[in-house]
């Protein structure tokens, strides 16, 4: 939702997006978990924390080990990659609506990126870094939750208040 006027034609490939990511991370989940369960007694399940860790070292032994480490590098890169984009361009679109300093709104023209708004996202980052992440991660965590458990009431009230209202994207 944070790129969707980036998108070509959003109101169809939106929804067939979050569709399909939806779908496949559903059918990851499912085969994962029940590769978990074929592999492992309940006791070895409750005796580990890196299952899937586990999995793959019974699997195909020490290489799958290093593939999955390597995995979940490219998965946390891919998330902090996402996340650094979605963020700029909410802070972008802020600032264009005149609730943050218009300068940080600023896209580059031969980049087309917000790079102003991408410099305060890591000043910002950055100061994260001097913060305990045991107290940082709940604390964000509520944050975060609150604000979507917001956004989704505000969506059925919205839904039930002007049912007619025009929604390019339902």
């Amino acid at each position: 939702n944070y790129i969707t006027e980036e998108l070509k034609n959003p109101t169809r490939t939106l929804p067939i997006g979050g569709f399909l990511g939806v779908l496949g991370t559903s059918i990851c989940y499912v085969l994962c978990n029940v590769s978990y369960l074929l592999m492992f007694s309940t006791t070895d399940l409750i005796a580990t924390n890196t299952i899937a860790m586990d999995c793959g070292m019974v699997a195909f032994g020490k290489i799958a080990e290093i593939a999955m480490c390597v995995g979940l590098l490219f998965s946390c890169l891919g998330s902090a990659s996402g996340g650094l984009l979605c963020v700029s361009r909410n802070i972008q679109s802020t600032a264009q609506e005149g609730v943050f300093p218009r300068w940080m709104g600023i896209v580059n023209p031969t980049l087309k990126t917000p790079i102003p708004a991408l410099m305060v996202l890591c000043t910002t980052m950055s100061l994260y870094l001097a913060v305990d992440v045991n107290v940082l991660i709940p604390c964000l965590s509520t944050v975060e939750w609150s604000f979507y458990c917001l956004t989704f009431s505000s969506l059925i009230y919205l839904r039930f208040k002007d049912p007619k209202a025009h929604r390019p994207v339902k």
